[in-house]
């Protein structure tokens, strides 16, 4: 019997030979319409007898199709990314955030009791709507228009709208604003213009001439200060031993290093206070450039340019922006015009010196000297500011600019 799509020998018991008949039976009821008990004995009593032929059911073969591969196959189209709404250019990208709030109020007041005039006491009811709208467009649209949009209807006069278009060199616009504009003229030493304003504005060029157009309406409320300055006079002496102590030093070795390669310097120091070392102190080995047997061990800290430090690469000046004590140990590395680095100069494998315990090296700068005061007027060749090298007795020296004065 292959009713399931698997035999069932006559050698299998009587009970499983039922059951899959009436599997058989049942499968089949369901392309049936209607169920007949005689044909079911029927059948059931020639399984019994082993009378029952199998009938073979004919499946139809299945549908047979060719693809013709010369056909042409057009290829799907691809809808545009904004199909419904606004399709931006090439090179265009907007970025649009905001919130819209919409808020519903409603009370009503109804009273218990009534009044002691024996009068019904009105009912009280209301309905409040409450909106707020924030929205911000910022972004470009091509390359060449900017688009800034703050709108905020809950806080007065947060209505900014910017449109901006820069042209290139050689078109005719070259600018133009449109909304929230500032208008300014180039300010000098005591007069600036600038003013807020709501309107347009074009700068057009064509070959020398140059155009400038403003339609605009006042946006702000002007306003006009007048200050009256005043300037003092003052004589001030400075000692020759009053310069600024340990801030200046050479930290090119030789001239014969100059130009110093920008940012290839370490600069080291050990305050010869073991209380305040951290994690990334470490010993350094230290030597006096060009002296044999000056080499020693310090624990020093690595300094960061511009916190701890500034260099003139040219001239090979560096000065500190910290306080430098005068038992401090400063050991320098550096780059130098050849390529070749002064760590690996005589003595080998060791930085070299500009300062040291006693202060004998030579490396410190001792011309540099502070006034002591800010905001000072420039000399207009009518003694606004005057220089003066003097000795003691009062007698100028040398004329700035004139005569070379030997360094201490």
């Amino acid at each position: 019997i292959s009713c399931l799509g698997f035999r069932i020998y006559p050698s299998i018991a009587k009970v499983i030979l039922l059951v899959s008949v009436f599997a058989c039976f049942h499968i089949s009821c369901l392309y049936s319409e209607e169920f007949d008990i005689d044909e079911w004995n029927r059948i059931r009593q020639q399984k019994e007898k082993k009378e029952f032929k199998e009938e073979k059911i004919e499946t139809a073969k299945p549908e047979t199709f060719q693809i013709s591969t010369t056909a042409a196959v057009s290829e799907p189209t691809v809808p545009p990314i904004l199909s419904e709404g606004i399709e931006l250019p090439y090179e265009s990208k907007l970025a649009i955030s905001g919130r819209k709030f919409i808020g519903m109020k409603f009370t009503s007041s109804k009273y218990l009791h009534k009044r002691d005039d024996d009068k019904t006491q009105p009912s009280v009811s209301g309905f409040e709507l409450a909106q707020q709208l924030q929205v911000r467009v910022k972004g470009t649209v091509k390359r060449k228009i900017t688009v800034n949009v703050d709108y905020d209807d809950t806080v007065e006069n947060k209505k900014d709208i910017s449109i901006m278009y820069k042209g290139d060199p050689e078109e005719l616009v070259q600018e133009a604003a449109f909304g929230d504009i500032t208008l300014s003229l180039p300010g000098t030493e005591f007069v600036s213009y600038n003013k807020a304003a709501f309107g347009a504005m074009a700068k057009l060029k064509h070959k020398k001439a140059n155009f400038y157009g403003v339609f605009s309406r006042t946006k702000g409320t002007t306003e006009t200060k007048r200050f009256r300055g005043s300037t003092t006079f003052e004589k001030k002496d400075i000692n020759d031993t009053s310069y600024l102590r340990r801030k200046y030093y050479k930290l090119a070795l030789s001239t014969d290093h100059l130009p110093i390669k920008p940012g290839s310097e370490k600069i080291y120091i050990d305050d010869k206070n073991a209380a305040n070392n951290t994690i990334l102190t470490s010993t350094t080995t230290v030597s006096k450039y060009g002296a044999g047997n000056s080499t020693f061990s310090a624990t020093c800290d690595l300094l960061y340019p511009g916190s701890d430090y500034t260099i003139d690469y040219e001239r090979g000046v560096i000065v500190f922006r910290k306080s430098i004590g005068q038992n401090y140990v400063i050991a320098v590395d550096y780059e130098k015009k050849d390529g070749t680095r002064v760590i690996d100069d005589n003595p080998s494998a060791s930085f070299k010196l500009i300062k040291d315990e006693t202060e004998t090296l030579g490396y410190e700068l001792k011309n540099y000297y502070s006034i002591g005061r800010t905001k000072i007027i420039r000399d207009d060749n009518r003694g606004n500011f005057v220089f003066r090298v003097l000795d003691l007795n009062r007698t100028e020296m040398l004329k700035i600019g004139t005569t070379d004065a030997a360094y201490p």
